[in-house]
């Protein structure tokens, strides 16, 4: 659901332009004028798609995966998924200068809540199969 909420905004040499995380994931980030950057001389939807998108896949297919595994029941899998996703996030923080808005926030939020409580549930794990063995 955070993937569709107000993303961030991108400027540059006078272009910009604002998204989703569901867009920047897809590759439709609207178009919001040329720049002529030594590592992008296209429009500014082109470049940010070019740096963040396949950060923003990764992120949301292991949001999707966490959230598959954790209606399954699966003990082992969903805190990997997200701390996967929580470094994808990271990721599209390395690109140039954005202002991040809610959506991406809300989404790096949950990932660092996933990452604390199933790392709390595998602690939980471990100390009762010691207790079992010993």
């Amino acid at each position: 659901m955070s993937f569709v909420l107000p993303f961030a905004t991108v400027s540059c040499d006078g272009a910009e332009t604002s998204f989703t995380g569901l867009q920047l994931a897809t590759w439709t980030v609207p178009a919001g004028g040329q720049v002529s950057e030594s590592d992008c001389s296209s429009d500014i939807s082109a470049c940010v798609e070019d740096q963040g998108s396949g950060y923003a896949v990764v992120a949301l297919a292991l949001a999707v995966l966490g959230l598959v595994f954790g209606l399954l029941g699966k003990a082992k899998g969903p805190g990997w998924f997200a701390s996967g996703g929580f470094a994808a996030m990271l990721g599209i923080a390395l690109g140039p200068t954005v202002t991040f808005r809610i959506g991406y926030w809300l989404i790096l939020l949950l990932f660092f809540v996933l990452i604390v409580v199933h790392g709390v549930r595998a602690r939980r794990r471990r100390a009762a199969a010691r207790l079992e063995a010993g």
